[in-house]
């Protein structure tokens, strides 16, 4: 009986696993969320935020997506990050990419390996620089089967040069620091990189952050990927005292206003209005005006107290 039921046990892994769909690597709408651990102080801190939108680039009559990049900034959006790579997946499933100040296509990833093939890389990457480093690989020595969100992904784990060692598909690499690990350089001075999380569309599809139980931990980084700001109209910005608020493209439920360092500084509920004047004493400085939707879409402008 024992028997019979690992025997069933065993097809249904199978089954599971050469049956499911395969998630194609994510290159638009999508964010992966870096933190640094040091080893010596025990602390844990939220650095480099990688992140498709839905640009495209044309290199050697290859389409690719542009992959932005931004470090140490409270608010996840394009126009305070910078372009740093562009991707493309073949019809393999090879993922590739280019970094923005370099000419070389480096193979990735590699999802149509199956157990025992290896995949072998000739560069290292640390702080967003290649250096050739010879003859580093991985052999695959298990595919199994993860459930995210209800669907079951292909899990890879491989043997040889730690980080990167294992992926999952539409993910990418879920140990080390995520999209760039399997190329890592291996850091020796008491930090380590590591992924927090991976929001693909606005879910979360993975996450692992020791500092909050949440994919981005500040009060405006859990905002996440969906942060716009032409639809908010300020006036005048900067002010010195009053200013109004227009927000009448946004179907708002909430507005905060905050300090530069993320203090509450007063809420309004949103019923009908499209208007709100702001008539209160402010400190000297920097604040941010966050409106959240009916979709849970947040919205940010920056306001100049003088």
């Amino acid at each position: 009986m024992k028997r019979l039921i690992f025997s069933c046990f065993f097809l249904l892994s199978i089954f599971i696993i050469n049956g499911q769909n395969y998630y194609n690597f994510p290159v638009s709408n999508t964010i992966w969320n870096i933190y640094l651990h040091n080893v010596w102080y025990n602390t844990n801190t939220e650095t480099t935020r990688y992140t498709f939108t839905s640009e495209d680039t044309v290199i050697n009559n290859q389409i690719y997506s542009k992959l932005f990049s931004i470090e140490d900034d409270t608010i996840m959006n394009q126009s305070n990050s910078e372009y740093f790579a562009a991707f493309r997946e073949d019809s393999t499933k090879r993922v590739y990419f280019i970094l923005n100040n370099d000419t070389n296509e480096i193979l990735l990833y590699d999802f149509s390996l199956d157990i025992g093939d290896s995949i072998h890389y000739n560069y290292r990457f640390y702080e967003g620089v290649l250096f050739e480093q010879n003859n580093h690989y991985k052999v695959l020595e298990s595919i199994d089967s993860i459930n995210i969100n209800g669907s079951f992904r292909k899990k890879f784990t491989f043997s040889g040069s730690y980080p990167g060692i294992t992926w999952v598909e539409g993910i990418g690499a879920i140990d080390g620091e995520g999209l760039f690990a399997p190329i890592a350089h291996i850091l020796t001075g008491g930090e380590v990189y590591h992924l927090a999380c991976v929001k693909d569309s606005n879910t979360i599809v993975y996450l692992n952050n020791p500092i909050c139980a949440k994919c981005f931990c500040s009060i405006l980084t859990n905002i996440g990927m969906l942060v716009f700001k032409k639809e908010i109209n300020v006036y005048p910005n900067p002010t010195d005292r009053a200013f109004k608020i227009d927000f009448s493209g946004i179907d708002g439920t909430v507005l905060r206003l905050y300090t530069n360092d993320l203090k509450l500084v007063k809420e309004f509920e949103i019923v009908d209005e499209k208007q709100i004047i702001v008539n209160q004493k402010l400190s000297k400085g920097l604040y941010f005006l966050v409106i959240n939707d009916k979709l849970d879409n947040h919205y940010v402008k920056k306001i100049v107290i003088k």
